[in-house]
């Protein structure tokens, strides 16, 4: 049995799982083989294909991490998770007009939050802006919670009272686009998530078609209800979570229990 990472694009965290899991990196598909640069791959049945970021259709005898069956479109991704009553963040595809502060254009294609940061005139569909107290990152893996974390500014930067005070590399840590480029990172040290969190992660994944994903949620200030932003297929996994995906999926090949919780 071989074991594949199939991601496009450069990716360190997909260079690690290849280093972790002793597996070979494939950077294309054309419907019938796999290349890495100039270099064509004979897949077979009974090897292993882990989708970073990337889709296949299921393979005849092939064990396909996150098929193509989940939607990589942002949009589609939260109406299917609407659609199947996973508690996600409130969007339109209609223009609304005139936006006012509350509603805010993304691209369904968007990465790192750079649509909020670079706000768009219009976009390719529309979120309401949610007053939030914490942000977290749940990994979640055939159903379980392997990695859990929390928002935390980066070091070295400061927080800003206001989004108009943020600006592009100024060390600046933005006040609510809490992303990398938004001066945030995902401290994992010392925290432990809840139930609440862990299940939402889990339904989540579930509801896309997936095996595994980083869930980032927010928390309301108002209520403290949890919604899901997105569901990431090819997260940072800094701070440990290689290891982390490491052991999991390979639980997983053995045919063992599921990972335990967080």
């Amino acid at each position: 049995m071989a074991i594949y990472i199939y991601c496009q694009r450069k990716s360190t965290s997909a260079l690690e799982l290849v280093r972790g899991l002793g597996a070979t990196r494939l950077r294309a598909f054309d419907g019938m083989h796999f290349w890495d640069k100039k270099k064509r791959f004979a897949v077979v049945p009974g090897d292993v294909v882990i989708c970073w970021g990337a889709s296949i259709p299921e393979l005849e005898g092939v064990h396909v991490l996150n098929s193509m069956q989940a939607p990589l479109d942002k949009f589609k991704e939260l109406e299917t998770l609407y659609h199947k009553n996973v508690r996600c963040i409130s969007h339109t595809k209609s223009d609304p007009g005139e936006m006012g502060d509350s509603l805010m254009p993304r691209s369904v294609h968007h990465v790192g939050g750079l649509d909020l940061l670079s706000p768009m005139k219009t976009g390719d569909y529309f979120v309401y802006k949610d007053d939030l107290i914490n942000d977290y990152r749940i990994h979640s893996f055939n159903g379980k919670s392997i990695r859990a974390g929390i928002k935390v500014v980066r070091d070295g930067f400061t927080l800003v009272p206001n989004a108009s005070d943020w600006k592009p590399n100024a060390n600046l840590a933005h006040p609510w686009v809490k992303s990398y480029e938004g001066g945030w990172r995902v401290s994992y040290d010392g925290f432990a998530s809840t139930p609440a969190l862990r299940k939402l992660a889990k339904s989540a994944v579930a509801a896309l078609g997936l095996t595994f994903g980083a869930v980032d949620i927010g928390e309301r200030r108002t209520d403290g209800r949890l919604v899901v932003f997105e569901v990431n297929r090819a997260p940072g996994i800094e701070g440990g979570s290689t290891a982390s995906y490491v052991r999991a999926i390979t639980k997983w090949l053995k045919g063992e229990e599921k990972p335990d919780e967080d």
